[in-house]
């Protein structure tokens, strides 16, 4: 693993990111919106031209990696998420 993959622990990355930041638990269902994904990255990205790209997709968080940059100390957070099937979405689930 490289130097700058290595884990924070959680609790001192929310001490830094702040109180209002709340991340999903592992296994927690949430919805993935791939346009306002890319209106973040760094290329222009046309989810229109050639892909039927769902507006919003739901998923399963698999992993949460509590992460900083090591030249600025700036708190991120990857989260590795799971496509599911839209049947899959249960209410009780909160």
């Amino acid at each position: 693993m490289k130097e700058a993959e290595k884990s924070l622990d959680p609790q001192l990355w929310h001490a830094c990111a702040g109180g209002m930041v709340q991340m999903p638990p592992v296994n927690s269902k949430v919805f993935y919106f791939p346009q306002g994904h890319a209106e973040h990255a760094q290329t222009n990205v046309d989810l229109g031209a050639h892909l039927r790209v769902p507006s919003f997709i739901l998923c399963r968080v698999a992993q949460v990696k509590f992460l900083a940059d090591p030249e600025t100390d700036e708190v991120f957070a990857r989260i590795r998420l799971v496509p599911l099937r839209n049947s899959e979405l249960d209410c009780d689930d909160g």
